[in-house]
């Protein structure tokens, strides 16, 4: 008989909670503020392509921890990313509207028309694509529903495990060859540029990199093997990945997602969802877990909100003497939208977890 101890079920809590991913979430979410806010020079220009580890990491930990999933927690996730899409969404049209008629001088007709167009409804359903340029980062979240959806699909219709994962896996192949074809090789053959929204979409993106996260968990080995090994591989990886990555930046100019960007992110997933097994005998602290999951909370919210930010700093620069000289100096710009970002978002999830702690001890009470 197996005794397991206080320090054993510690142990095991730790391991099935990983705070280092949700830390890792939020460097990642203000990783994209970096990219759409990068200062100018060499500096910022490689920063620009080492910030490319943050999506698709986004995307492969949503896939990963889908997997086995039943299709309800599956809905309760997809139903989540639409309420936070919406949100956005709606925040974005009042603000459009309010610097059209206020900055602008526009018609607000024209600025409803322009949103319900033919080519704004086209570039959603097929790009997912939004009508704001302040907002057209929120095509991951669309991306993310779908892919989810996706996943729905395959787990009603193909019943088979073994089935479902060799079909997983070859579509996850064909879209990711479709992607760096049309991204890459199509550029880099005949010299000219593929806008980015082609290949940065639910279809070409999205899918195969939530399918690889996916079949990163389908694939793992469970044999117990030197974990301290492994990661010292894949601390190598992400070292050559990045290399690669921005050996083919500096060649071929700027890409949506490297191929060494790629592997470089793919390395680093794994080597933090390992890393509680390395460092399982440090004693968290509950603050700590509570600061972390707060931090990981936020990320969607720091990647939703920060463009529209940025362009109201932009937008008010010339109405300011402070927020124009913030505006003009790059490192200033990206701080600026990184700290408001940040204050707003962790605000707006320690609010809900206020509102969902007093619900929680209304219903107790009430029992």
């Amino acid at each position: 008989m197996s005794i397991v101890t206080q320090q054993d079920n510690k142990n095991i809590a730790l391991i099935a909670y990983n705070p280092y991913l949700d830390i890792t979430k939020f460097i990642m979410a203000n990783s994209v503020i970096c990219i759409h806010n990068c200062p100018p020079g060499e500096i910022g220009y490689t920063f620009d392509c080492l910030a490319r580890v943050a999506v698709p990491f986004f995307f492969i930990i949503a896939g990963y921890y889908s997997y086995n999933c039943k299709n309800r927690v599956l809905w309760k996730r997809l139903f989540r990313i639409i309420n936070l899409f919406v949100g956005i969404y709606a925040l974005s049209l009042l603000y459009g509207g309010i610097k059209t008629i206020c900055i602008s001088n526009g018609n607000i007709y024209e600025y409803l028309h322009s949103i319900i167009s033919r080519v704004a409804v086209t570039n959603f359903l097929i790009y997912g694509l939004t009508p704001f340029p302040f907002s057209n980062q929120l095509w991951f979240l669309v991306a993310l529903v779908i892919a989810y959806l996706y996943l729905i699909i395959m787990n009603s219709f193909v019943r088979n495990d073994r089935t479902r994962e060799i079909s997983l896996t070859v579509i996850m192949t064909v879209l990711l060859i479709g992607h760096f074809v049309v991204g890459t090789i199509i550029p880099i053959v005949t010299g000219i540029t593929t806008v980015n929204y082609y290949y940065r979409n639910a279809w070409l993106f999205g899918i195969p990199i939530f399918v690889l996260g996916l079949a990163l968990h389908m694939f793992e080995n469970p044999r117990n093997c030197s974990v301290k090994r492994n990661e010292i591989i894949r601390l190598a990886i992400i070292l050559i990945g990045m290399i690669l990555g921005l050996l083919q930046w500096f060649r071929f100019g700027r890409i949506e997602m490297p191929v060494g960007i790629l592997l470089a992110t793919v390395s680093l997933f794994l080597f933090i969802v390992d890393l509680p097994k390395i460092i399982v005998k440090y004693e968290y602290s509950d603050r700590l877990i509570s600061v972390s999951k707060c931090l990981g909370r936020s990320s969607l919210w720091i990647y939703a909100l920060h463009r529209l930010i940025g362009d109201a700093i932009t937008t008010y620069a010339p109405y300011n003497d402070l927020v124009s000289f913030i505006n003009a100096n790059g490192y200033l710009l990206l701080l600026a939208v990184m700290v408001i970002s940040n204050c707003i978002s962790v605000i707006i999830v320690f609010s809900q977890y206020l509102i969902k702690s007093k619900r929680k001890a209304k219903r107790i009470s009430d029992v």
